[in-house]
Order: structure tokens, then sequence, then C-alpha cells
């Protein structure tokens, strides 16, 4: 689809992420914390510590609607101090009115199309992010259709993890508008065999230059391994 990843992590905050008080009466009410935005991803990240990492999860390949240029990539991605990613997942996108999905991984930043595999609406994607100080490999199985494909590299050493979107850049510069997704769905995610929850993540929601918020990010299910990513705007 010609479309370039973004690895650049930006994150702002829309209002006060503390906690504000909100009094009725004699009564005060602590207001729900304001979930902080980024430009280029949305989901849940955490930072990390260590030199191995198995970065695991599965989601939903969404039905888009389309009604111009758009992109977004979903999945699983560790990434180093210089916010270049290492992971896979989905690349969805609209060329006008023809929705476009691809498999894909990324190794040191650079893109590889899963060509082994056709993602099509309603496939269950598991990702599968291994890396150590010598050596990565990352693997992309679409468990409807069993198939399957990896690639390898280098190995990195990451300081923090994201499982989410990402956003796309333009070939003309800039950013894609996120696709009409609808929801997507994460599922079985764990860090190093355990429960994604124990790294105690936040979520981040996705905005545009002009903080309208594009993506939001669901609660962390009572499991500490789910949640949903929903379109707001794109």
């Amino acid at each position: 689809m010609g479309l370039n990843r973004v690895s650049r992590r930006s994150l702002t905050v829309l209002g006060c992420a503390g906690a504000a008080l909100v009094v009725t009466g004699a009564t005060a009410m602590a207001a729900p914390p304001v979930t902080p935005t980024s430009t280029t991803e949305a989901g849940y990240t955490a930072a990390i510590t260590g030199s191995t990492f198995l970065l695991k999860t599965q989601l939903t390949v969404p039905t888009l609607t389309c009604s111009g240029q758009a992109g977004i990539q979903s999945g699983a991605y560790l990434i180093t101090g210089t916010s270049t990613s290492t992971g896979g997942g989905i690349l969805v996108g609209c060329s006008a009115e023809t929705p476009g999905y691809e498999a894909v991984a990324l190794i040191n930043g650079v893109r590889t199309v899963l060509t082994k595999i056709t993602v099509a609406p309603g496939d269950a994607i598991n990702v599968s992010v291994s890396v150590s100080a010598t050596a990565t490999t990352v693997a992309v199985i679409d468990t409807t259709k069993s198939t399957r494909q990896s690639e390898a590299g280098a190995g990195i050493a990451p300081t923090h993890l994201l499982v989410g979107d990402q956003a796309v850049g333009a070939s003309g510069g800039g950013l894609l508008a996120v696709p009409n997704f609808g929801k997507v769905r994460f599922r079985t995610t764990t860090l190093n065999k355990v429960a994604f929850g124990s790294t105690t993540p936040s979520a981040v929601n996705m905005a545009n230059s002009a903080k309208v918020v594009q993506i939001t990010t669901g609660k962390l299910s009572a499991t500490g391994a789910a949640f949903v990513l929903t379109f707001a705007h794109s």
C-alpha cells in the first residue's frame, strides 16, 4: 500500500493528568485522570528493564469503512531509547474507498510485508516478539487460516513496549489519517509468559496535531491481558 511506518514516540497530555476535584454542594469527588495522548500511538505502554524479552498478543483483524487515504498499524512492539520499533502485527489501510490488509514485521525500524499470510477481516492474529542483546525474531501467525511467517535480525536493547496501534507515515510526509476500523480487540497479552498487567502499563490515546482524539484505549481487563481500541476520528 506504499505506507511508511513512523516510529517516533511523542506524548502530550490534554489537560492535567492528575486527579482534579469536582465539588458538588458539600461533597468533593475526585475526577478520573485524563488519559495522555500521542500523535503516533494508542494502546498500553510500559517501561521495561532487562536483556531478554518475549512479548506476545492476539488481535482480531477489524473491518474497515473507507472514504479516503488512511492507515494504521496494530500489533506488539519493543522500542529502544531512540524510538526505533521491533515488532509485528497488521497494517490496515484505505486507498479511496478500497480497504487493504497486510501482515507485517518490524526489525529495528525496517518493515517487511509478510506475503505468506493473507489477512482478512475477522482473522485471529497472534504476534510474538522475541528480543535479546544478540538476536531478534518476530513471528506473525494467522490462526484462522493456520499460516505463519517470521523475520529475524540483530539484537536490540529496548527500554519500553507498546501493545496497540502505531501511526503510519504518508509518502509525501506527515501522517496518514486513521481509518474507521470500529474496534480492535487485543487478548492473551503477555510479557515473558506473565500477564501484561504485571508491567503496570499506562493507557494512551491517539490524537492528531489539533488535539482531536482519533483512537481511544479501553480499560485493561481484570486478568491484565486484554483491552479494546476504538476508532473515534479520522
